[in-house]
């Protein structure tokens, strides 16, 4: 067991910094006392997924000349500016245009990579032939992008459940997930373009009971509300797609989030691009919701009581957790009681954002108040 612990020690002291091993000591004089049931136990929480690859992107390229190299890395990293925001006009503000000429500075590795055959693309062009793969430099695109003024949005998001039903012919199909669909791939593709996890449902026996296409259709929206009951993801989008007379699509898109659903009619000249509008317009409702507000308020501290911290796992959990937080700029322990951790959290931005990120995060749960704690700004609990 000492042996563990120790090596518990050198693991917490690398993935936390040492500044807060007094806190573990205590921790530990605690568990000795038979004050802590030392047990890991894990967290999870159904409607927010960690995206992963969001410093990375594909852009497609005719050449491999240096000029056309960095033309594409500028366009690669306007497509991570705009996931990484959460923002789709990002690049196109002073902020952002200054950040893409820069391109070159924040780039990690770039390869060359054959085009799929019969693969949609990000930012895809009809004459490009093969795919620039370019990784940027995570902590140095977030720190320009503080620099301009601009907020970062955290890998912890809402992930999006679709139903698409389109028109064909005599006959309404939903968009499947399946290899040979186009549609079901220009959803996923915007859907990464955008940073948002998307779930497309198993369109099982389940599914079509739970809810008909003719559903779809007419808008009942508490067969698509409990149809989507299943999945694990916190916004949805439906919509149902026809053909017009001159060849058009067009098509009526339904989003929810929370209890208001939104809804808005739009057209393009073929199938993904009308797909593409709608899961566009979804994301940007979500980014509105969860995305730190340009600005995000200004810097501060806040101190932060968080209950139930009952293990040496638990507290590095939790410290691990916090300084990943978007905004976050360090995390000092101030005191450790017998199953309750108190924290001075120093912030790029303002509180409400920080909150945010809590929130959908899922780790921490608000607790109450017992008023014989340390003054507090903020008080939770450690979720399981």
């Amino acid at each position: 067991m000492a042996e563990r612990l120790g090596l518990q020690f050198a693991i917490i002291g690398l993935s936390i910094g040492w500044n807060g091993l007094a806190a573990v000591v205590r921790l530990l004089k605690l568990f000795k006392s038979g004050c802590f049931l030392f047990a890991v136990m894990l967290g999870s929480w159904a409607q927010a997924a960690t995206v992963d690859g969001l410093y990375e992107i594909r852009v497609p390229v005719v050449t491999q000349s240096e000029a056309e190299r960095e033309e594409a890395l500028k366009r690669a990293l306007g497509g991570v500016l705009v996931r990484v925001t959460g923002n789709r006009l990002v690049e196109a503000s002073p902020a952002g245009e200054k950040l893409v000429a820069l391109a070159g500075r924040f780039l990690r590795q770039y390869r060359y990579e054959p085009l799929p055959p019969g693969k949609t693309v990000e930012n895809r062009q009809p004459a490009a032939n093969q795919l620039l793969y370019a990784k940027f430099d995570e902590p140095a695109v977030n720190e320009a992008i503080w620099k301009e003024n601009l907020t970062v949005w955290g890998k912890t998001r809402p992930a999006l459940v679709v139903w698409l039903s389109v028109q064909e012919l005599e006959s309404r199909v939903f968009i499947e997930d399946r290899e040979a669909s186009v549609s079901a791939q220009a959803i996923k593709d915007q859907a990464r373009s955008r940073g948002i996890p998307v779930v497309m449902p198993l369109m099982d026996a389940q599914d079509l009971a739970d809810l008909p296409i003719d559903d779809v259709w007419n808008e009942s929206l508490d067969k698509i509300r409990h149809a989507s009951a299943r999945y694990p993801a916190e916004a949805i989008l439906a919509g149902h797609i026809s053909q017009a007379a001159d060849g058009s699509w067009v098509a009526r898109f339904l989003f929810f989030l929370g209890d208001e659903p939104k809804s808005w009619d739009v057209s393009a000249l073929d199938l993904s691009a009308v797909v593409n509008l709608g899961v566009d317009a979804a994301a940007d409702e979500i980014a509105a919701r969860y995305a730190p507000a340009v600005g995000g308020g200004a810097a501060s501290e806040l101190v932060l009581r968080v209950s139930d911290v009952r293990t040496i796992d638990d507290y590095a959990r939790t410290q691990r957790y916090l300084v990943s937080l978007p905004g976050v700029n360090s995390v000092q322990v101030l005191r450790v009681d017998a199953a309750r951790v108190v924290l001075r959290i120093a912030l790029r931005a303002g509180k409400s954002a920080f909150e945010q990120a809590v929130a959908l995060g899922g780790q921490l749960l608000p607790d109450r108040v017992d008023g014989s704690d340390l003054p507090s700004s903020l008080v939770y609990r450690l979720r399981p």
